[in-house]
């Protein structure tokens, strides 16, 4: 069957509506580049704020590269950044504690140590039809890999590209999806990444979101309880809970493609002070490659009140349908 006529036959068995007023995605969604950073916003709503310039906590734990805030379609922040029990986590991120260079472990992503992302590229196209898109370009540099001057030089180039759909219904469940895209190549040296070297092994695209004291972990494979270890949720994950600033319901899916090198992937879940983690590659080195990209996608659906099993199936189904 050919691409298209996959993608068609699965978004046959949907009932998604564009909400009424919506054309082009140009019409309504506006990306605005700001000097530490993009704001993207959907007809004058705030829906995501990408930043690219260095920021820091008190001069210490300096990061950038990173989405905060995201917002719920009622405008409420979803995300947290340098929170108190985790100064160095921040709102949606990709980062791993092992970065290896030519055998030699040189930064900890994860931890912000020994480690800068250099901004070569912001481009935003609001061309398409169903949706805007930005893409960031940095080089990853840390103090511990220069060259024979003394000079830091970059190590692997990282690709980024973030696409926002409008807001759309499913069965009466308002949602808007925005679709993550991180290409790396090393840049000629032998660079491998990993994530934490315990047993849990995170790293990788990671989201720092509020945590109401009923928010609910949804899996493929149905509710989850969080623990210290990785638990089996399936190709995707639901947190909804109490986040709006009125006390309604609100929520967050992840959903992952299968052209994942780990997929589905183990999940790290946490009811209180910490990030929700579809973990890639887990504690052992993964190896980029300087000729062929390492690709990850993943789409984040932000909807209101609770996003059914059945319903969030369906849209998983559609995104395994899409090739990259």
């Amino acid at each position: 069957m050919s691409r298209l006529l996959k993608q068609f036959a699965v978004l046959f068995i949907l009932t998604i509506t564009i909400l009424p007023g919506k054309g082009r995605s140009s019409d309504f969604i506006e990306i605005e580049k700001q000097d530490d950073g993009v704001l993207v916003l959907e007809e004058g709503r705030e829906v995501l704020f990408y930043q690219t310039a260095p920021k820091s906590h008190n001069g210490e734990y300096q990061r950038n590269n990173y989405i905060h805030p995201l917002y719920s379609l009622a405008g409420t922040v979803l995300t947290e950044d340098s929170p108190e029990d985790h100064l160095h986590q921040r709102g949606i991120y990709l980062a791993w504690h092992q970065i290896v260079v030519n055998g030699e472990r040189v930064a900890d992503q994860w931890t912000l140590d020994d480690f800068d992302w250099e901004l070569k590229d912001v481009s935003i196209d609001e061309s398409p039809l169903e949706y805007s898109e930005l893409q960031v370009t940095f080089h990853w540099k840390s103090p511990n890999y220069t060259d024979d001057n003394g000079n830091t030089v970059p190590f692997v180039e990282e690709i980024t590209t973030v696409r926002i759909y409008p807001t759309r219904e499913l069965q009466d469940t308002l949602y808007q999806q925005i679709d993550y895209h991180t290409a790396l190549r090393a840049i000629d040296v032998p660079v491998s990444i990993g994530g934490s070297e315990d047993v849990k092994g995170y790293g990788g695209f990671s989201l720092r979101i509020k945590l109401p004291d009923d928010m609910l972990f949804l899996g493929e494979n149905g509710l989850m309880k969080p623990k210290n270890t990785a638990v089996d949720a399936g190709r995707w994950m639901d947190f909804t809970g109490s986040l709006e600033e009125d006390g309604s319901k609100a929520g967050i899916t992840v959903l992952t493609h299968p052209s994942l090198p780990l997929f589905p992937p183990p999940w790290i879940i946490r009811a209180k002070n910490s990030m929700q983690n579809p973990v890639f590659p887990g504690r052992d080195l993964f190896q980029l490659s300087s000729e062929k990209s390492l690709e990850l996608y993943y789409r984040v659906l932000i909807h209101d009140g609770d996003l059914k099993p059945i319903r969030i199936d369906k849209l998983q189904q559609v995104f395994e349908s899409v090739e990259f």
